[in-house]
C-alpha cells in the first residue's frame, strides 16, 4: 500500500516499488493465479493500473482487446455512461463444459496416446551448461539479439518446409534442436 501522507514523488517511488515487486514475483502455475493487478493511488499524480501476467493465459492479441475494452470502458464512465460493450455471447464456464467435452472425447483420447507414445523416450528437460556461476537468488534479466536471415537463406528454408509438409517454424524449430544437440551433445529426442 501506498503510504497517505508521503508527498507526491515519495508516492511515485513507493509505486515504483510495488510495481517492481509485483512484476518480479513468479507465477506457480499449478496454483495460480496468472494474472495479478494492483490499482495504485497516486494522489494528486493520478493513479495506475499494474496488470502482470504469464504468458500461459495471456498473449498479443489478448492484450490488444483488454487495452480496446478498457479504454471503451473507462471513456463511458468518464462521462458518466453506461457501457458500450456487448454482453459477451459465450462466458467461460461455457467454454470449459465445451472443451472438458472435446478433451474426453474418443479422437482427443486417440491422439494423447499416440503422442504419449511418440514422446515416451523424450527426456525431461536439457542441461544446458552455464557460461558463469550462477548466482544463489536468480534475477528475472536476459537479454536479447536480433539478427537477419539474407532472403536467399529464407528461400531455401521455405522450400525445405514446403517440400517436408512442414512449417518456416518447424523447420527454424528443428534446425534450434540440432543445434543444441550438437552444441552440448545432448539428445533431445
Amino acid at each position: 500500500m501506498l503510504a497517505r501522507s508521503a508527498g507526491r514523488y515519495e508516492r511515485v517511488a513507493q509505486a515504483l516499488v510495488l510495481e517492481q515487486q509485483l512484476a518480479t514475483r513468479p507465477f506457480v502455475l499449478d496454483r495460480g493465479p496468472m494474472l495479478r493487478a494492483r490499482w495504485l493511488d497516486l494522489g494528486e499524480s493520478g493513479s495506475r493500473l499494474h496488470l502482470v501476467t504469464h504468458h500461459i493465459v495471456f498473449d498479443g492479441w489478448t492484450f490488444e482487446i483488454l487495452v480496446r475494452e478498457f479504454r471503451v470502458l473507462h471513456q463511458s464512465y468518464t462521462d458518466g455512461l453506461p457501457s458500450p460493450l456487448p454482453e459477451p455471447r459465450v462466458q467461460y464456464a461455457d467454454y470449459a463444459r465445451w472443451q472438458r467435452g472435446m478433451v474426453n472425447a474418443k479422437p482427443s483420447i486417440d491422439a494423447l496416446a499416440y503422442w504419449c507414445t511418440q514422446l515416451a523416450d523424450a527426456p525431461a528437460e536439457l542441461h544446458l551448461p552455464f557460461d558463469h556461476p550462477q548466482p544463489l537468488r536468480m534475477r528475472r534479466t536476459g537479454a536479447l539479439h536480433d539478427f537477419v536471415i539474407d532472403a536467399a537463406t529464407c528461400a531455401r528454408l521455405r522450400q525445405l518446409a514446403l517440400r517436408e509438409g512442414t512449417t518456416l517454424f518447424a523447420v527454424l524449430l528443428a534446425a534450434y534442436q540440432l543445434l543444441l544437440m550438437r552444441l552440448f551433445g545432448s539428445r533431445m529426442w
